[in-house]
């Protein structure tokens, strides 16, 4: 899909409930800064927002992870992958409606998923991929 920069979405099908939280991560961002998820229902192509230097991919309307208590804001390392703040491993999103505002997920529905980060003085966001439930 549309955007710069490389990420993943994987989920692991073992239990009824696992496919309520795709683990993310997201490749090649600028050692240092910070980001987070953007999700939404469809994919679409924006205009480049205001200071930003990427495509937003995610139509509207667009709700974003951004706790830094639940682990969902990340920082780049040093060979540019996301990382949570806080917490180690892989960033896991809700889609079971236990975060608000993102609304529950059904069963054949699918969403968009898209990573916006600091870059420098601007800001710049990942590809975007669409992940089926």
């Amino acid at each position: 899909m549309c955007g710069c920069g490389r990420w993943g979405a994987w989920g692991c099908w073992s239990s009824s409930r696992c496919w309520l939280a795709p683990r993310l991560n997201v490749t090649q961002g600028p050692a240092g800064e910070f980001g987070y998820y953007i999700t939404g229902r469809l994919p679409g192509l924006y205009v480049v927002p205001p200071g930003a230097d990427g495509v937003l991919c995610v139509t509207s309307p667009q709700y974003r992870y951004s706790s830094v208590p639940l682990g969902q804001v990340f920082q780049f390392d040093a060979a540019g992958v996301g990382q949570p703040v806080i917490g180690v491993g892989e960033i896991v999103l809700p889609t079971d409606g236990s975060f608000a505002p993102v609304p529950a997920v059904n069963v054949g529905e699918s969403r968009v998923f898209q990573a916006w980060h600091r870059d420098g003085v601007s800001s710049n966001f990942s590809n975007a991929t669409s992940v089926a439930f």
